[in-house]
């Protein structure tokens, strides 16, 4: 089984949104191997048929999830915001810190993380029209990872509901640039499915351009020795960063596993800094709606290893 980092060039960046509550929309991290379980589903059931999307709907509607067929060898990252320069890769992780991956041929070797900055903001004024169009200006701010600040402007009680807002907008990034991490027994297989990726492309508002793919590239991870990673894979990354030991999670998990896996609660386990539980699923589809932990960060003594 081995590990492989996946590097998207995005036409535009992927889109994934769900309601936190009935009036509010927020950002959702998008788990790779969602989209690699529809481009298997596709190319094993769905191109069968001319007209796929209707017995795609009465699959979704009437099989059982667990016979839905899944790539059972296949388990992978959220898509994760980078930058690149010449040979290397900056990848930002779920809390902002910052993983340098050196590439070499066919080859992907971590070299270090090093804490993240805020990132390049660039100012830009905003006029909306409709107090309407709040709601998509914070749609925006989700789906890019911007963060957004401003005032209400001078508001003329004579125009009712179409009032001018003013608000300033502070652009973090806006990358065309991600990756994943997939564990895959096949790489063939893998790359297959990231072909009809090509075609389909990743989240949501597909029709309106966004996740449109236009090119990939595949590594299979190398870890040296000579740096501050300890172990990174489609799960976790653990690294060494002022004299503690981190640990994030790359992808959701359930209650249970991550209790389990992490040994919480033990002496020599890990002590939990920081934790995000959300709507969701552990693994493909993604669309059922369990209560799952979606971001962490972890903690322990270097003594204590």
């Amino acid at each position: 089984m081995g590990t492989y980092l996946i590097t998207f060039y995005f036409r535009a960046p992927p889109f994934n949104l769900a309601f936190k509550h009935p009036n509010v929309l927020s950002s959702m991290p998008i788990p790779v191997d969602g989209a690699l379980s529809f481009a298997y589903y596709y190319l094993s059931e769905l191109s069968k048929f001319d007209d796929w999307r209707t017995k795609y709907l009465m699959d979704t509607l009437t099989k059982e999830v667990e016979n839905m067929p899944l790539p059972n060898n296949i388990c992978g990252s959220y898509l994760l915001s980078a930058t690149r320069k010449r040979s290397k890769i900056f990848v930002t992780t779920p809390y902002g810190n910052i993983v340098e991956i050196e590439l070499h041929g066919s080859f992907a070797e971590p070299i270090g993380v090093i804490k993240g900055n805020t990132g390049h903001r660039v100012p830009v004024r905003l006029l909306l029209s409709r107090r309407s169009d709040i709601k998509k200006a914070l749609m925006v701010k989700e789906s890019l990872n911007t963060s957004l600040s401003g005032r209400v402007g001078i508001i003329d009680p004579r125009r009712g509901g179409y009032k001018d807002i003013s608000l300033e907008i502070q652009i973090k990034y806006t990358n065309l640039l991600f990756v994943a991490l997939v564990r895959s027994l096949n790489l063939d297989t893998l790359k297959n499915l990231l072909d009809i990726l090509i075609r389909f492309g990743v989240g949501k508002k597909r029709n309106m351009g966004w996740g449109d793919i236009k090119d990939y590239k595949v590594y299979r991870v190398h870890k040296g020795d000579k740096n501050n990673v300890i172990l990174i894979n489609d799960k976790q990354i653990q690294y060494l960063m002022d004299n503690l030991e981190l640990a994030e999670i790359l992808r959701p998990f359930s209650r249970s596993n991550f209790a389990k896996k992490f040994e919480i609660g033990k002496n020599n386990g890990w002590k939990i800094e920081d934790l995000k539980l959300g709507q969701g699923s552990e693994k493909p589809p993604y669309w059922r709606k369990q209560l799952v932990i979606l971001f962490a960060k972890l903690v322990k003594s270097v003594k204590n290893k």
